[in-house]
C-alpha cells in the first residue's frame, strides 16, 4: 500500500545511505569504519583516504537498520535494532520485501515482521553456506 503523503527517496551519508520506500519505511545501509561489516576495523588512515575520494568506499557486506514511517526503529531481531554482516547480494531481496510493510501492522509481533526476521536469518544461513563453498 502506497501512502500518498510519503515519497520514495534516497539519502547518501558518510558511511552508507538511507532508502525510503513509497510506503514510508526506511532502510539504513551502512558499510563504513565502525559498522558491522568487513570494514569495521579499518584504520583512521583508511578513513582519511575515503574522505578524499568518497567513491572508494565499498564493502562486500553491510549493517542495516529499518525505521517505521514515524522514524522509530523496527526491531529486526530478538532485541536488536540493527543486523550486521548482511551480504551485499541480499540488498535487493531486503528492499523488495519492504513493499509488503504497512504502517500500523508492523508494530509488535506481527506476521510481516516475523516473515522479515525469517528472511534476514535465511540470508545469513545462505551466506554462510556460500562462504564455506568458496573456502
Amino acid at each position: 500500500m502506497i501512502d500518498a503523503t510519503h515519497t520514495s527517496k534516497i539519502r547518501h551519508g558518510e558511511r552508507g545511505f538511507h532508502w525510503t520506500a513509497p510506503n514510508g519505511y526506511t532502510v539504513s545501509v551502512q558499510y563504513g569504519i565502525g559498522n558491522y561489516c568487513e570494514r569495521r576495523h579499518l584504520s583512521n588512515a583508511s578513513s582519511f583516504q575515503e574522505s578524499k575520494d568518497p567513491n572508494s568506499i565499498e564493502s562486500k557486506d553491510f549493517e542495516m537498520a529499518m525505521f517505521y514511517p514515524d522514524g522509530e526503529f523496527v526491531p529486526i531481531g530478538e532485541g536488536d535494532s540493527v543486523a550486521g554482516w548482511i551480504p551485499a547480494w541480499a540488498l535487493p531481496r531486503i528492499m523488495n520485501s519492504m513493499r509488503y510493510f504497512h504502517y500500523g501492522t508492523m508494530k509488535g509481533d506481527c506476521p510481516y515482521l516475523r516473515g522479515f526476521r525469517t528472511t534476514i536469518e535465511s540470508i545469513r544461513i545462505e551466506n554462510e553456506k556460500l562462504c564455506k563453498q568458496q573456502n
